[in-house]
């Protein structure tokens, strides 16, 4: 059996970004799990996650400047 808990929190930074912290705690009944494999397997599921949200909110940011020229340009 295992157990685990996730923390994530945004922060607002003052160039107008925001800055994401995600915390894992993780414990099983394998030291070895917990050890090698956990680690290294959240941190690449994590990484490709937020790398995917990031892109997502690129992507709409993007969305959102080519609606505000078209709207601009019907005027």
């Amino acid at each position: 059996k295992s157990q685990g808990t996730q923390y994530i929190s945004m922060k607002e930074q003052p160039d107008g970004s925001t800055k994401v912290t995600h915390v894992t705690y993780f414990l099983s009944a394998s030291k070895f799990r917990d050890t090698y494999l956990y680690p290294w397997l959240h941190g690449k599921i994590i990484t490709e996650f937020h790398r995917n949200i990031s892109h997502l909110v690129l992507l709409k940011q993007q969305e959102n400047k080519n609606e505000t020229k078209v709207i601009a340009a019907v005027r």
